[in-house]
């Protein structure tokens, strides 16, 4: 019960962190306006209105989930962990009673929630149909790609000395891991390089399902996304260990 409580304690410090920082919020805000605008914009040119083709589809839902799961975790995290570093809370909690265990579930446990949310509110403002097939698929990779998101999130917090530098190493993660699948299309270079992201798994997964295929997961999707939530928490594991948070 005790544990149960520390968590719980944990998860309602970055409750208020997260949702008293207006800059951070603004993300889920704008993955959903950038979904909705996009959808409303190709359906104007559209002639005679009607459905979006599957291809515009696929764009539209790729992009939202790619923007979601990426920026959202990242920087949400990353942030609130940047945040307690300049307030020097984070090592008050860290020599309290506060485990690593449930230090790290605390941190993930809204934003991992909130980008859940926002997977769910994609869809029908993609404009997607989706199959009944595909949303237990839908569900299981969009955890497992904002579980990792939010690890890697935790991963920049604790490299970054203060907001500001939380955002600049987010950067260069969003371009990679946002960027390089949105794109793919584009580039036989970039198509190749987005099936060895997680976040390459969604857009694989987001064309099938708007063109109204059922999508059936590979092994190289099952080991992208396995290898790669892997390495975050090892990685995690280690700077925590080393920077002296583990007691």
């Amino acid at each position: 019960m005790k544990n149960v409580h520390k968590f719980l304690a944990v998860t309602d410090i970055k409750f208020q962190t997260l949702f008293q920082n207006m800059t951070v919020m603004l993300g889920p805000v704008m993955t959903l306006g950038l979904v909705a605008g996009m959808r409303y914009l190709y359906g104007t040119n559209l002639a005679g209105g009607g459905e979006l083709p599957a291809a515009l589809m696929a764009i539209i839902l790729n992009m939202g989930l790619s923007f979601n799961v990426s920026m959202n975790g990242f920087l949400m995290v990353g942030t609130a962990i940047a945040e307690e570093k300049e307030k020097h809370t984070l090592r008050v909690l860290m020599t309290s009673s506060v485990t690593g265990i449930q230090y790290f579930w605390g941190t993930i446990c809204i934003p991992f929630l909130m980008i859940m949310l926002i997977n769910v509110l994609i869809l029908p403002l993609s404009g997607c149909t989706v199959l009944p097939e595909n949303l237990p698929v839908y569900f299981i990779i969009t955890a497992l790609s904002g579980f990792t998101s939010c690890i890697i999130g935790m991963i920049v917090g604790i490299f970054a000395k203060n907001q500001m530098s939380a955002n600049l190493i987010a950067t260069p993660l969003l371009f990679v891991f946002a960027l390089v699948p949105i794109f793919g299309n584009l580039s036989e270079g970039l198509a190749k390089a987005s099936q060895f992201l997680f976040t390459g798994v969604l857009s694989a997964m987001a064309e099938r399902m708007a063109a109204g295929e059922v999508f059936r997961p590979g092994i190289l999707h099952i080991v992208v996304l396995a290898v790669q939530m892997a390495a975050a928490l090892a990685v995690f594991l280690l700077i925590y260990k080393r920077n002296g948070y583990e007691k």
